[in-house]
């Protein structure tokens, strides 16, 4: 091993786990298992989780608007063990390594209009699905769910995934796009001059100008904008998801949809 020069490029907390491609279909069944509350809200934090990485551009844990292969993918979110055991207690945890946010430097600015539109698709899609099952038009339980076709043909190589199972994947992502808009872009922008600021103290100028040179604020604001539109477009449904979640993990902070009668300045 070749010793850094520094005395650390980054300090990252050792958390006892299993990676899901390391589960097996018995204990991965039992963990999100929604008949169960810990098994559904699971479900909905792995749709909380695809709406981030949309949003991101992170394409290494599930394929969403990426191709993707087997062995790259869910080695990315973990599941925490309980000490000195090996069964699972089932706290979800991601590992990022790298932010793909269409660098201005190295992506073509038409790759990034082909997302941002792969992306739109997406949003549509999901909130198709999400439509349909709230005005009860189709069976749940029989349903194809189109927005998430390459993540449940994923998933089921792991286990069985039906209608309902994810129905509760939709909901996460509705709250994990309703929890972006809230929170805004300016949080992100503070974190990066933040990191910035650490790349002159910590004299790491090439590592970290290579990280923060893969971020690129005029997407995200792009994504935020679109993302922020087409939630506007679907009030009925967010309000329905809300409320038959009853609000789980969402963040209120600045909320702007003012005919949604929501509290603020809490995270329930």
């Amino acid at each position: 091993m070749k010793y850094l020069e520094t005395q650390f490029v980054l300090l990252v907390q050792y958390i006892p786990s299993l990676n899901f491609s390391e589960l097996g279909t018995e204990t991965y069944e039992a963990l999100f298992d929604i008949s169960k509350a810990s098994g559904r809200e699971r479900m909905i934090d792995i749709g909380r989780i695809l709406a981030t990485d949309s949003f991101f551009n992170f394409p290494l844990r599930f394929p969403l608007l990426w191709s993707i292969s087997k062995t790259k993918a869910l080695d990315n979110a973990i599941l925490e063990l309980t000490p000195n055991s090996q069964e699972p207690v089932g706290n979800l945890f991601l590992l990022n390594t790298r932010c793909h946010s269409f660098a201005a430097a190295h992506v073509p600015h038409a790759m990034m209009v082909g997302y941002l539109n792969a992306m739109e698709q997406f949003i549509t899609r999901v909130f198709r699905d999400c439509r349909a099952a709230m005005r009860g038009s189709v069976d749940v339980s029989a349903y194809e769910f189109e927005s998430l076709k390459g993540v449940k043909d994923f998933l089921m190589r792991q286990c069985r995934i039906e209608g309902v199972t994810c129905l509760e994947i939709v909901f996460g992502i509705i709250i994990g796009y309703y929890n972006i808009v809230n929170m805004g872009t300016e949080r992100v922008e503070r974190v990066l001059n933040w990191v910035k600021g650490l790349a002159i103290v910590e004299n790491k100028e090439e590592w970290n100008r290579q990280m923060i040179d893969s971020i690129n604020m005029k997407y995200l604001r792009e994504a935020y904008d679109l993302i922020d539109h087409h939630l506007r477009l679907y009030l009925d449904e967010i309000s329905w998801v809300l409320k038959i979640t009853n609000n789980f993990k969402v963040i209120f902070e600045s909320v702007s949809y003012t005919h949604l009668t929501l509290p603020t300045n809490r995270e329930v």
